[in-house]
């Protein structure tokens, strides 16, 4: 999946199990790009960028989702 080009209505249509992949996908595509920018390999900050914006829209459609059952 191409975590840095998701769209709100590719979010909503997500279980999640698929959600949780997701996110787990981005915080680690997101830990490797740090490590490359750390070490000096390469400059993605616009890529970070886009990675944690949608990294936020997955956490905010998780938490709508789980308020919308009834679990606080």
């Amino acid at each position: 999946m191409e975590f840095e080009k998701l769209k709100k209505d590719e979010l909503k249509v997500l279980s999640d199990a698929q959600a949780e992949e997701t996110e787990l996908g981005i915080r680690q595509e997101l830990a490797k790009l740090r490590m490359d920018i750390f070490s000096e390999k390469g400059k993605h900050t616009g890529k970070v960028r886009s990675l944690k914006k949608n990294l936020a829209s997955i956490l905010t459609f998780k938490s709508e989702r789980k308020q919308a059952k009834g679990n606080p």
